[in-house]
């Protein structure tokens, strides 16, 4: 059982998925002055998903502790 109901879910799942759409174009820009830009945004969205994974571990889908 999670913390709150469906609806709050939902948007804190929208939210961190916004985070990393948001983290993946700004290292996408930073890494593409560096190297080619296929090379920087295949980076950016590894980088990405593994922030989005941790937050919706953390906060979207936190189990209640008993």
């Amino acid at each position: 059982m999670t913390r709150y109901g469906f609806l709050v879910q939902m948007g804190q799942y929208f939210l961190a998925c916004s985070l990393a759409i948001i983290i993946q174009y700004f290292f996408t820009l930073l890494f593409s002055r560096l190297t080619h830009y296929v090379v920087a945004n295949v980076v950016a969205i590894i980088f990405a998903a593994i922030i989005v994974y941790i937050v919706n571990d953390v906060w979207t889908f936190a189990v209640k502790r008993l």
